[in-house]
């Protein structure tokens, strides 16, 4: 439970800015960002998040890459590398005051 609370709040700082980056068309990208935690039980060994448009907008894609007729306008990518850091140090933080509880 500890891993997958401190995983998902590091992926909603990203989601956070994933959504303000999302190109803005119709404005339903940027609404449709998720954060979906698998591995989320008690007993994982590892979780992971996945960020992204839900799948009603799975459009969003295409514009996260290109494709051979639309130009690429990265949201995703530019998210995580600008909040990574910061994602990581909230996710530890929380890990480690887990364990200040535990021990």
């Amino acid at each position: 439970i500890l891993l997958t609370k401190s995983v998902k709040a590091g992926a909603e700082i990203v989601r956070q800015r994933a959504e303000e980056l999302a190109p803005r068309d119709t404005g339903q990208l940027a609404e449709s960002e998720l954060v979906r935690v698998i591995g989320a039980d008690s007993s994982a060994a590892e979780v992971v998040a996945k960020i992204g448009p839900e799948r009603a907008s799975f459009y969003g894609m295409f514009l996260e890459f290109g494709t051979a007729f639309i130009v690429a306008r990265p949201w995703l990518t530019p998210a995580l590398e600008q909040t990574h850091e910061e994602a990581l140090k909230v996710s530890a933080e929380i890990i480690g005051k887990g364990l200040e509880q535990i021990g």
